[in-house]
């Protein structure tokens, strides 16, 4: 298993190609950038709480119910109530954790994050303060060895000691990657989206 460290490779920014781009083409990268990047109406952006970030990414936008906290979601009533989440974003719990699942953990969760600044993975314990946390798995590896799941998360609103990457996703200036550690048996659970039924 690799050491979680390992894993964080950082891939060079999108602007260092376009650059490379622009020289090769004889432009002045100022008068290039500003006409591909100028878009018709600016998106106005905004710090979001993780279950807004979900939320919209999942479902444009919020649903009918309340549905407040990252720890109330975590219910088949959520997930397979059409209603609530649309007849494309039904969900059944996981026992295994897989790029596409939603994450949940329960605010008594002890789940262990990497800090960038210590290079450590570090024990998390009273998630989100009582409401829990919510984010979206990219990707999953399962350590037999610790007994527990390696997951890159991408989530709004968790502390940046504990982010890899920062982006803005949609509206959400707030948004980071993280790499964490799930112990079997722990109150965390994975939510995958069930395949779509033709009627």
């Amino acid at each position: 298993m690799l050491h979680p460290s390992s894993r964080l490779t950082l891939r060079r920014p999108l602007s260092i190609a376009l650059i490379v781009l622009v020289l090769m083409a004889g432009l002045t990268p100022a008068a290039t950038v500003a006409s591909i990047t100028t878009p018709e109406r600016p998106v106005e952006q905004t710090e979001c709480q993780c279950v807004g970030y979900v939320v919209n990414k999942l479902f444009g936008g919020p649903r009918p119910g309340v549905w407040d906290t990252a720890a109330s979601m975590a219910t088949d009533p959520y997930w397979r109530n059409k209603d609530v989440v649309g007849k494309k974003n039904l969900r059944t719990r996981s026992r295994d954790a897989k790029r596409g699942d939603v994450i949940i953990m329960q605010p008594y969760a002890t789940v262990y994050a990497w800090n960038k600044k210590t290079e450590q993975m570090i024990e998390l314990t009273n998630i989100g303060d009582g409401a829990g946390h919510i984010g979206l798995i990219l990707s999953a590896e399962y350590d037999g060895e610790l007994g527990g799941w390696f997951i890159k998360m991408r989530s709004a609103n968790w502390p940046g000691a504990w982010a890899v990457k920062t982006l803005t996703d949609g509206k959400c200036s707030n948004v980071a990657d993280h790499w964490i550690f799930v112990p079997n048996g722990d109150p965390v659970s994975f939510w995958r989206k069930l395949p779509s039924v033709k009627a």
